[in-house]
């Protein structure tokens, strides 16, 4: 227990998730971080992803988020999110008008593509 990590996930609407952890894993804005206890404080963004929660170095839970916060104390790890939804509940027509990404909107269209199509000048 004295080796373990408070974490919460927050969305806007309440709290998801409020446990001690082993490790958890977010994806942050510059790469995936993982979070131990004692780990050095920070802030950061977090981009679209999967957030791991481990329990005896087996991820027990994984969250899509996408997009927030995350504040990192030696004691807690905090991710305030945008929006958040286990994996299994979350569909590429729900993620297309959020990312944005073209990729994705070519998956959910199963379109094979080199890249956003181009402007054909008007004669």
């Amino acid at each position: 227990m004295a080796d373990r990590v408070e974490f919460e996930l927050v969305a806007p609407e309440r709290l998801l998730f409020s446990d001690m952890v082993d490790t958890v894993v977010v994806p942050g804005t510059e790469g995936n971080f993982g979070v131990l206890r004692r780990h050095a404080p920070l802030i950061s963004t977090v981009r679209s992803g999967m957030i791991e929660i481990y329990q005896a170095q087996t991820v027990t839970r994984r969250v899509f988020v996408v997009s927030g916060i995350a504040e990192v104390t030696p004691e807690r790890c905090t991710v305030l999110a945008d929006e958040a939804s286990r994996p299994m509940r979350w569909t590429e027509a729900r993620s297309r008008p959020i990312c944005g990404s073209w990729r994705v909107i070519c998956r959910a269209f199963a379109i094979k593509s080199r890249g956003p199509p181009t402007r054909i000048a008007s004669a």
